[in-house]
């Protein structure tokens, strides 16, 4: 993936649900592929959190969780 392709706010947020849908990520990790700062990604995540069920694990390590992990 290209990140000079995403030059707006809604490719940058689809990307990152589609990115951790497949797997989990760090900040650091996911600033890196969607071309942006630490804090720039670690906003996103958190406003994401609000509506979708990502957490971030102690080791700061975020993913989806599975619908088995929600019951």
């Amino acid at each position: 993936m290209d990140r000079e392709l995403l030059t707006t706010p809604t490719e940058r947020i689809a990307t990152a649900v589609w990115l951790l849908s497949g797997g989990a990520f760090t900040t650091t990790a996911l600033s890196e592929r969607l071309g942006l700062s630490d804090r720039g990604a670690r906003y996103l995540l958190e406003r994401l959190s609000v509506t979708l069920p990502l957490v971030r694990d102690d080791d700061g390590v975020w993913r989806l969780l599975s619908e088995s992990d929600r019951r």
